[in-house]
């Protein structure tokens, strides 16, 4: 005749700990039952908020008129700033020739992007871009959206001396896309330093073939 055997748990008050009765032998054993609350929120590997950044520098040699010229020749840029396969001017002022409506492609490995933007200018001083929105990237018959929640530089300069132009450059934007944003969080200084490198290295360039 079989006996039947009873397994017996009991509770030990205020705790965590619960007291098992095994079959086959009077030894208590404690079991820790472990409460799995307040565990960490994922983090965000993608970052979604507005990129700033700001450069001043004194570049020898040259004047503010000569940047100027330089900055706002945005049809130019393609032959002198790397990753970028084109560089166009869609729209100039009637009296003045300056740019009022310029657009850049960008490749670099798998990535191909065009955007346009909105050019502002004060002769000699001062070159501001903004990024246009996807309605107007509409009206001027592009195919794309602009791959920025907002684009904006703001190139500023001062003669120091006659040979000597300080250059203020701010840098402010957001991409539409996350992985664009924390990509390029890293690279913010160098993106920046590449850039006013570049615009030195043309300086000396039409420098050189005065």
């Amino acid at each position: 005749m079989m006996r039947s055997v009873s397994v017996g748990i009991s509770t030990l008050r205020r705790s965590t700990y619960r007291a098992v009765v095994w079959p086959y032998n009077t030894h208590h054993i404690i079991v820790q039952a472990r409460s799995f609350v307040n565990l960490p929120k994922p983090i965000s590997l993608f970052k979604s908020e507005p990129q700033a950044y700001e450069i001043t520098k004194v570049i020898t040699s040259c004047n503010s008129k000569l940047l100027f010229e330089i900055v706002s020749s945005v049809d130019q840029y393609q032959t002198f700033i790397p990753f970028l396969h084109d560089s166009f001017v869609s729209h100039r002022d009637e009296v003045t020739g300056l740019p009022l409506v310029a657009g850049l492609r960008v490749g670099w490995k798998q990535y191909d992007e065009i955007f346009n933007c909105n050019i502002k200018t004060i002769t000699n001083k001062q070159v501001i871009a903004e990024s246009v929105s996807d309605d107007h990237e509409a009206n001027l018959n592009t195919s794309r959206e602009s791959v920025f929640e907002f684009l904006r530089t703001e190139w500023n300069f001062v003669d120091v001396t006659q040979n000597k132009c300080k250059v203020h450059l701010k840098l402010n934007y957001q991409f539409k896309n996350p992985l664009y944003n924390s990509l390029s969080s890293l690279f913010n200084q160098q993106i920046t330093d590449i850039m006013i490198k570049a615009f030195e290295s043309r300086v000396r360039e039409l420098q050189r073939h005065q």
